[in-house]
């Protein structure tokens, strides 16, 4: 049960008919309430828009792991991949605008 204190505001939404029932359909096959249903859309949604509105340094910041090959000669560019990058894109935006 969801702590009462941890709700910021409830949502008081108007859904078509095609709406109602996809909530249904995944409420019914996750077992989860309309609620939980809800929260993992917004999630979703927020997850996508996000991405699709971050500056690549933001994404970097994001990313646990990076798979990459090469031979840059640097014995720690396996250590300082992200900040060197993110260096390499800040110069960029800096010089595009």
């Amino acid at each position: 049960m969801t702590d009462p204190e941890s709700i910021r505001f409830r949502v008081n939404a108007r859904i078509d008919r095609v709406a109602e029932e996809q909530l249904r359909y995944v409420t019914e096959h996750t077992q989860m309430n309309v609620t939980e249903a809800l929260r993992a859309s917004i999630a979703l949604m927020y997850d996508k828009v996000s991405r699709e509105h971050a500056r690549p340094a933001d994404i970097l910041k994001r990313t646990e792991n990076f798979l990459a090959m090469g031979d840059s000669g640097r014995a720690d560019g396996s250590e300082n991949y992200k900040a060197d990058l993110a260096k390499a894109y800040a110069s960029k935006l800096c010089a595009d605008r």
